[in-house]
């Protein structure tokens, strides 16, 4: 299990809670996140939880928010940034590994029906439906907030972080899925 980063400013809270048993509007509202991250990013050390491998467009110190809520038998799974450059598009999706030291180390994305060659981008498994992507754009003072919903929950320890790209999310065959440059990552505690 990894330690969370010491760094000031970092606050990291995980409370693991059963499942919402339907999707109504009320129950939807009352939902508890069975995972939650709240990190400030910076570069690079053995425990950080939340890592920025381009600090020209996600500075150190920039914060960020992640949340997977089980709302039925899916999930809302959000991310919310502040700090970051102003009035700009990032992609984001839910990664398989903890954030490393390289970009590569958070793996591929997390996929609820995972693809036979995942090195190859298909859309018919590279699609919002069977993976969270979570693009965004950033108001003038770099905040932003994006959600999801899917119809699937993530399978305990395998989905563990949330990687920033550089641009959109493609969606082309060739292109599925890919999204640029990885900027940066948070680690979400299982």
């Amino acid at each position: 299990m990894r330690t969370p980063s010491t760094a000031v400013g970092v606050v990291l809270s995980l409370s693991l809670l059963a499942g919402c048993g339907g999707s109504s509007a009320e129950e939807h509202a009352e939902a508890e996140p069975s995972h939650r991250v709240e990190a400030t990013f910076e570069t690079w050390s053995e425990g950080a939880t939340a890592v920025t491998y381009d600090e020209m467009n996600v500075p150190s110190g920039a914060t960020v928010e992640v949340t997977i809520t089980p709302v039925g038998p899916g999930s809302d799974i959000a991310i919310t940034v502040n700090g970051l450059i102003g009035d700009r598009d990032y992609g984001a999706h839910l990664h398989t590994e903890p954030c490393g030291e390289n970009p590569e180390d958070a793996g591929p994305h997390y996929q609820n029906e995972p693809a036979p060659d995942p090195s190859t981008p298909d859309p018919d498994y590279a699609n919002p439906q069977n993976e969270a992507w979570l693009d965004f754009h950033t108001d003038p003072e770099g905040r932003a907030h994006s959600q999801t919903s899917v119809s699937w929950q993530p399978r305990e320890g395998e989905a563990n972080s949330v990687v920033i790209h550089a641009e959109r999310t493609q969606t082309v065959p060739v292109l599925a899925g890919t999204a640029g440059d990885p900027l940066a990552c948070v680690t979400i505690p299982q």
